[in-house]
């Protein structure tokens, strides 16, 4: 029988998460941390765990909803006026943020209340989103690759950064925020300091974190028709490959808080039977170990592939299908798995 962490948190696939770090286990298997997983076929879920005993923040229509991370019971709902395609939260806990892309705006939400304190207007298909670790400034990525700079006090938009990736680009920030990653297509190294692109790498990039060294870059990109992997970059030596994983047809990804270990949805298969060929629905999450970079487990997400049949819905959950490529728009369930740490 599985042994769960007794500080067990979510594992989220998605834009952000803070997930309390239990120690590394000697072996695969000898401790064990929630995977929480949403959406259909595999896609993931648009989610944030704010603080190491916070709730966790997931995006629901119009709403972002507040979970319990431990018995995965609904909190309350906290609306915010538009459809939330992202959702973020600062590292203390104290802000929510909520990313509407077809209002073009960001919901800033008083987390202690759950009153919306800003309503802040970037950009149109708003999508990822990236908060400094002191929580005083939010970057949100548009339509075109423009990436707008928040001050969170006082809701008010700096000239946005050019950063010549495209639309609804994936964000990542490093922990001294001095370096911002923006991957669509491609992936911007800028330098937040100067707002300026440094250097670009990653052709094809979906999904982009870093480690809280700053040193190693973590890339999903799509590389043809077919599929794509889990690609590594050091940012210590001009971001040079290190490493790479290929892993079907890759999906949205999310780091451990130490980086010890990166989790990469497995969206889909390509298959040909010789009677047929198509793409299968992909039922798992890669576990890629942060040190040895290498595959060290396959989180099997049931029988079926993930979607609405699969899925175990808490009490009390919204329940208002998503549409979206990464079924971001909403909750439609959630299921929580053991995973090997």
């Amino acid at each position: 029988m599985m042994q769960r962490d007794s500080v067990a948190g979510y594992v989220l696939p998605g834009d952000s998460m803070a997930v309390p770090p239990p120690p590394r286990p000697a072996a695969i298997g000898t401790r064990w941390r929630r995977l929480a997983v949403c959406g259909t076929l595999l896609t993931v879920l648009s989610a944030s765990v704010a603080a190491a005993q916070g709730p966790v923040y997931v995006a629901s229509g119009a709403s972002v909803i507040a979970i319990d991370p431990e018995t995965a019971a609904v909190q309350g709902a906290i609306p915010v006026g538009g459809t939330v395609t992202r959702v973020a939260a600062s590292a203390d806990g104290s802000r929510v943020f909520a990313a509407m892309a077809a209002a073009g705006t960001v919901a800033i939400v008083d987390a202690a209340t759950r009153a919306v304190v800003h309503h802040v207007a970037v950009g149109a298909s708003v999508t990822g989103l990236a908060v400094t670790a002191d929580g005083a400034t939010l970057y949100a990525s548009a339509a075109g690759g423009q990436l707008y700079v928040v001050d969170v006090a006082s809701g008010s938009v700096s000239a946005p950064i050019a950063s010549g990736v495209g639309d609804a680009a994936d964000l990542a920030l490093t922990a001294d925020g001095a370096t911002l990653y923006a991957a669509s297509g491609t992936v911007a190294a800028i330098d937040t300091a100067t707002r300026t692109v440094t250097t670009t790498f990653g052709l094809g990039a979906v999904s982009v974190e870093v480690t809280p060294d700053g040193a190693t870059v973590y890339v999903v990109a799509l590389t043809d028709l077919f599929g794509g992997g889990l690609f590594v970059y050091d940012a210590t030596a001009g971001h040079g490959l290190v490493a790479s994983l290929g892993l079907g047809m890759p999906g949205p990804m999310a780091m451990a808080p130490d980086g010890s270990r990166v989790y990469v949805s497995h969206a889909a298969s390509w298959v040909d039977t010789g009677y047929g060929a198509g793409f299968f629905p992909g039922r798992s999450v890669f576990v890629v170990d942060g040190i040895t970079r290498t595959v060290v487990g396959q989180i099997d997400l049931g029988a079926k592939p993930l979607g609405r049949a699969s899925l175990e819905t808490p009490p009390n959950m919204p329940d208002s299908p998503s549409h979206s490529p990464r079924c971001a728009t909403c909750v439609v369930g959630m299921k929580a798995i053991d995973s090997p740490d």
